[in-house]
């Protein structure tokens, strides 16, 4: 079989690549390159979908024929089943290689809120890894965080709801790394629910005292024991996933709402380790 990938001058060109091209392409691909399964996966669901954003970003083939980059695409295509309209670039340089990534940078969400909506890069890796975690929440994802979205799902529902960029800029200002006991992701998550509830005012409040220790009176002590747990949690004194972490600062935020009424969330998803944690806490 001829490798017609080969080419001593570079060129690029579109092609329209089935699942049996693909597969063709992949035979040359060079060893060592990086496979990304769940990356992978979440190429392919976007393409049977119907919704893959093809970024420009060409399947790249160096001179003697060997594929260097683009492996993940190929197989989402082979895994899909569908065809898909992809740049091609061959005759590349070997020296090349040194500077691909090779599936180690991940072409995420927060990337593609940088590029579609001129997000600054702090604000988008608040934000990008917020959205699965909101999403799967609301849809009672076991550990609150949804199966991976496609990043062009993220952009549209960042359009859709301004809420979700607008709790990442509130926590950008508080929030301080290595300080804080919750990350800004999470804590930008919380903030966005709990702003569902009640006044950004009141929410942002809460969080402020949660993420800085500041202002912490005797009436909140529901807060400072919590913000006791989450310091040793973060150093790995105890042992709280994160979304028991989540979990336990929504039923605390239940509690100060309530007045002290024992309030559980309807999203609980570990009831008995969580109520114990709440009585400890008060």
């Amino acid at each position: 079989m001829s490798n017609e990938w080969k080419s001593k001058t570079p060129r690029v060109f579109d092609v329209v690549i089935t699942p049996e091209i693909a597969t063709e392409m992949l035979s040359y691909e060079i060893e060592g390159n990086r496979f990304t399964p769940r990356h992978t996966d979440t190429i392919a669901k976007a393409m049977t979908a119907g919704d893959f954003v093809y970024t420009a970003d060409p399947i790249k083939f160096i001179r003697d024929g060997r594929m260097v980059d683009g492996g993940n695409r190929l197989r989402a295509i082979i895994q899909s089943g569908t065809t898909q309209k992809i740049s091609v670039v061959v005759g590349l340089d070997p020296s090349v290689i040194a500077y691909l990534d090779n599936g180690g940078v991940q072409r995420d969400g927060s990337h593609s809120l940088q590029i579609m909506m001129n997000m600054s890069t702090k604000l988008a890796k608040i934000v990008g890894p917020m959205i699965p975690r909101v999403v799967g929440y609301n849809g009672g994802s076991i550990h609150y965080r949804s199966a991976r979205i496609n990043p062009a799902a993220i952009v549209k529902l960042c359009e859709n709801d301004p809420a979700l960029a607008k709790a990442g800029e509130l926590v950008s200002a508080i929030h301080i790394r290595g300080a804080s006991p919750l990350s800004a992701s999470v804590s930008s998550f919380l903030v966005y629910e709990m702003m569902k509830q009640s006044d950004q005012e009141t929410a942002m409040n809460f969080m402020t005292k949660l993420l800085t220790g500041v202002g912490i009176t005797i009436r909140d002590t529901p807060i400072l024991r919590l913000r006791e747990k989450l310091d040793k949690a973060r150093r790995g004194l105890l042992r709280w996933k994160n979304h028991e972490k989540i979990e336990v600062t929504i039923n605390t935020w239940n509690i100060m709402q309530s007045n002290g009424a024992r309030h559980q969330t309807t999203k609980s998803l570990s009831p008995d380790s969580s109520r114990m944690e709440i009585l400890k806490i008060q």
